[in-house]
């Protein structure tokens, strides 16, 4: 996830999270490979640690769950 203007909006996180659930179901279906889904996912988990470190993600609510960053 690049943001140009240092704002991460909830249509950002909607935006993720269905990717996040796309990627899932092309693994599940045997579309893609297991690496192929690690790394995914990986680059995900990364890129929100960075954004979490910045300070980025409060306020927001996590498409899963519903819950406050």
């Amino acid at each position: 996830m690049q943001v140009t203007n240092d704002t991460v909006t909830q249509q950002h996180l909607d935006a993720v999270h269905e990717g996040m659930r796309t990627a899932a179901q092309l693994w599940v279906s045997g579309l893609i490979t297991d690496r192929e889904v690690a790394d995914h996912f990986a680059k995900l988990s990364f890129n929100f640690q960075k954004l979490e470190q910045q300070g980025l993600l409060e306020g927001l609510l996590d498409p899963a769950t519903g819950l406050r960053y």
